[in-house]
């Protein structure tokens, strides 16, 4: 799981409930970034 930045934009990795490898481009911002990965990781 974590951030990282492809390009202008940041991308987060984690995997979900049924463990499957998920990647999101989230946008330009990285404290975004930051916000959308711990709800993500929130809802196990």
């Amino acid at each position: 799981m974590g951030i990282f930045k492809k390009g202008k934009n940041w991308y987060i990795d984690y995997y979900d409930q049924n463990r499957r490898r998920r990647r999101e481009m989230i946008g330009p911002n990285k404290r975004q970034a930051e916000i959308v990965l711990q709800k993500r990781k929130g809802h196990r």
